[in-house]
């Protein structure tokens, strides 16, 4: 694998993380234990 394969994984990554903190602002762990469509959208980010 190049560098510039792990900048994009490395990029990917960072990306996915910045969409879960935008998704989960002002959510509780109550909401994520009650609310199977968002732990989804977790695991699957």
């Amino acid at each position: 694998m190049s560098i510039q394969d792990d900048k994009t994984r490395i990029k990917h990554m960072l990306d996915a993380v910045q969409k879960v903190v935008n998704f989960v602002k002002n959510r509780t762990f109550q909401d994520l234990e009650n609310d199977e469509m968002l732990a989804l959208a977790l695991v699957k980010l």
